[in-house]
C-alpha cells in the first residue's frame, strides 16, 4: 500500500507521532512519504538551519526507507503554513491509496476537507487540539467557520477524523459540531524503539546515584 502523510511541519529527530507512524508503517511493508512545508519557523530558535534540515532529512530516508518531500511554505499565519498550491499534485503523483492529513484544523487540513469528492484517494485525518490550545484571537471566527462550511463537508463524506484522548473528541463535538461516531479516539501509542527497558543503563545509573549501598546498609 502506497501511504502519503500530510503535515505542516516535520523534524526528523523530534518525537512526534509523525515520526514513529511513517517508519514503522514502512516496517509492514507499506510504500511511505512525508510531504510537509519547508518551514524552519518552529526550530530556528534552537539553530536548525535548512542544511542541516536537509542532513536529518536523508538520514531519516536512509535509516527507515521513507521518502520526504519538502513543500514551500509561503507564510505563517496563526501558527499554521500556508504551502504552495502545487501540494496536491505533489501528492497525485505519489499515487496513493490513502492519505493520512495530520491536523484537520489546519490551513492544510482545511483544504484536503475541503477538495473531498474532487481527490483521486481516500482521506483520513486526527485532531490532538484541546480548549487550553484553542486560545487566541482568531478562535471564535475559526469555530465559526469550520461549524458552517467544514463540518458539513465531514458529515456529508463521513470522513473519519481521529481524536487522541476523549477530551480532544469533546473539544471536536462541542466546538466543531462534528458527530460523535466520526470521531474515533485512538490514543496516543510508545515508541518501543525509544522507550524500553536497558539494563545495562539501569545498573550504570543505580551506581552512579549509590542505590546499590543504600540498600546494602
Amino acid at each position: 500500500m502506497r501511504i502519503v502523510h500530510v503535515e505542516d511541519s516535520f523534524l526528523p529527530t523530534a518525537g512526534y507521532q509523525l515520526n514513529f507512524l511513517a517508519k514503522w508503517n514502512a516496517r509492514h511493508g507499506h510504500e511511505v512519504t512525508i510531504i510537509v512545508s519547508d518551514s524552519l519557523v518552529p526550530w530556528t530558535s534552537i539553530g536548525i538551519t535548512s542544511n542541516s534540515l536537509e542532513k536529518m532529512d536523508r538520514e531519516y530516508e536512509s535509516q527507515h526507507g521513507v521518502k520526504i518531500v519538502r513543500v514551500h511554505s509561503k507564510r505563517r499565519i496563526s501558527g499554521r503554513e500556508v504551502l504552495e498550491r502545487q501540494l496536491f499534485q505533489i501528492v497525485d503523483d505519489e499515487k496513493p491509496n490513502v492519505v493520512m492529513v495530520h491536523g484537520f484544523d489546519t490551513l492544510t487540513g482545511l483544504r484536503f476537507i475541503w477538495k473531498l469528492g474532487k481527490l483521486n484517494y481516500p482521506i483520513i485525518s486526527d485532531s490532538h487540539m484541546y480548549p487550553v490550545a484553542s486560545v487566541n484571537k482568531f478562535a471564535r471566527f475559526f469555530r465559526t467557520y469550520v461549524r458552517k462550511f467544514i463540518t458539513p463537508k465531514i458529515k456529508r463524506f463521513s470522513l473519519k477524523i481521529a481524536a487522541v484522548s476523549p477530551a480532544t473528541k469533546q473539544f471536536m463535538m462541542k466546538s466543531y459540531r462534528v458527530p460523535s461516531e466520526l470521531i474515533p479516539v485512538i490514543p496516543f501509542g510508545t515508541d518501543s524503539d525509544l522507550f524500553k527497558p536497558d539494563a545495562s543503563q539501569r545498573s550504570l545509573t543505580r551506581t552512579e546515584l549509590g542505590i546499590l549501598k543504600m540498600i546494602l546498609f
